[in-house]
């Protein structure tokens, strides 16, 4: 249970609350009210958080970290990275891990189980799940594919 009172809890009930209210405007179909978000990220903020996600991708990342780089709200950097990249901050990073995997599917050598663990997935079977819905096929026939 959260405490209004608590200075900790304030900005994730004031979080939570925001997005109820918009939600709830939205479902009654009074969206003209809204002014429609203009911009998203300054191009330094996207290409910080972007760079951030290059060098991190091999690790778990977390939504706070990624909106702490932006001195944002979370749920407001969702917005904006959404609205500038046109793909929330997780589709963005399985991208960046699923093409990571793809150039090191060319060194026959590296096993598919390590290459998963080095491209952030937490196994061989649900990077597999990704990257067969990403590219449509998988790992080992892409492998397959570009040997040949």
């Amino acid at each position: 249970t959260s405490n209004w009172h608590s200075k900790d809890d304030h900005l994730a009930m004031e979080q939570i609350t925001n997005t109820i209210l918009v939600s709830m405007i939205q479902n009654m179909g009074i969206t003209k009210l809204i002014a429609p978000i203009k911009g998203g990220l300054s191009p330094k903020i996207t290409a910080l958080v972007c760079d951030y996600m290059q060098a991190n991708f091999h690790r778990q990342i977390y939504l706070n970290e990624l909106a702490q780089l932006a001195q944002l709200s979370e749920y407001h950097f969702c917005r904006m990275f959404k609205q500038s990249l046109a793909q929330t901050p997780q589709a963005y990073l399985l991208s960046i891990r699923i093409e990571q995997v793809k150039l090191r599917l060319h060194n026959k050598l590296e096993s598919i189980t390590d290459i998963a663990l080095q491209c952030g997935f937490s196994n061989q079977s649900h990077m597999g799940r990704y990257f067969k819905k990403v590219v449509g096929v998988s790992p080992r026939q892409y492998r397959g594919v570009i040997s040949n």
